[in-house]
């Protein structure tokens, strides 16, 4: 991500000149509504991630094929686990960061469009906050154990000392539903494959596609940490790229672009998960 953020400086800088990036009079500008909207569910939703305290689990364990990709996929070595918990907040934290970069800096400094800044930042606002009202929400009234807690692993004394959330006290034990992280890197993947769909940003052609690839890759490896850390049951996983792929698909189509049109950039790009008899894992196969 970071690399596409230096790469967009340049290409764009040298672009600009020859593709003019606008928000098109065609489109729907938001409405006073959607300010007052936004910041109400952005606030409710920092209120329940901060005020919910809910120890008292009503669901434990899991469903379906939940278990049975967990044992393939856990991770039991503290320090890899460590690691990996690391890199997916990394990877989290730097999904929000460069929307942040791409819909407000970007437009600001290279087109010099602060209409052009206003529009997607509101968008990237309206998504992620319906995408944060929506898990903090679910966290609140669907409180399932986390399965690294009901599987067992806070029995290791070692590990009930390095795994914060392994304290009887915490009620980060019991945010399993539904995957936040996951809904959340899938909602910055949605946001960012429409307005460059939309948007020649990076000046056109595959410059524009490589950010939707990357986000893609950064939603595999999420879904993947998040389950190897054993953080979220599968089917947490599977509801959080449902939510984050209508949360950033469906919105900025929805509320901004229209779903017609003719985009800047043709994008067609899935995750697909796959399971062999000794390894698991998630595949990304697209066409551009």
């Amino acid at each position: 991500m970071l690399g596409c953020l230096i790469a967009s400086l340049l290409v764009t800088r040298g672009a600009s000149a020859e593709k003019r990036v606008y928000f098109r009079p065609e489109w729907r500008r938001a409405a006073t509504w959607e300010y007052v909207a936004t910041g109400l569910l952005l606030g409710t939703a920092l209120t329940l991630r901060f005020t919910n305290t809910q120890t008292s689990v009503n669901w434990r364990g899991g469903v379906g094929f939940d278990d049975a990709v967990l044992d393939r996929v856990a991770i039991q070595n503290l320090d890899d686990r460590a690691a990996i918990s690391l890199a997916s907040n990394i990877v989290f934290g730097g999904s929000i960061a460069y929307r942040v970069v791409d819909s407000t800096i970007l437009p600001l400094l290279v087109y010099g469009d602060p209409e052009l800044a206003l529009q997607l930042s509101i968008t990237d606002a309206e998504a992620l906050s319906t995408t944060g009202f929506v898990v903090f929400g679910s966290q609140a009234f669907v409180v399932r154990e986390r399965p690294f807690i009901t599987r067992g692993r806070c029995d290791d004394p070692e590990t009930r000392e390095r795994v914060g959330s392994c304290d009887p006290g915490s009620s980060a034990r019991n945010r399993s539903f539904l995957a936040g992280h996951v809904a959340t890197v899938m909602t910055a993947t949605g946001l960012t494959c429409v307005h460059h769909s939309k948007l020649p940003l990076y000046g056109g052609g595959v410059a524009d596609v490589i950010p939707c690839v990357a986000m893609f890759g950064a939603t595999a490896f999420t879904a993947y940490s998040r389950a190897a850390l054993e953080s979220h049951y599968p089917s947490d996983i599977l509801l959080g790229l449902a939510l984050g792929a209508a949360a950033g698909w469906a919105i900025p189509l929805g509320l901004r672009y229209g779903f017609g049109g003719s985009p800047a950039a043709e994008i067609d790009v899935s995750v697909v998960p796959w399971f062999g008899r000794e390894q698991s894992g998630l595949t990304l196969v697209g066409s551009f």
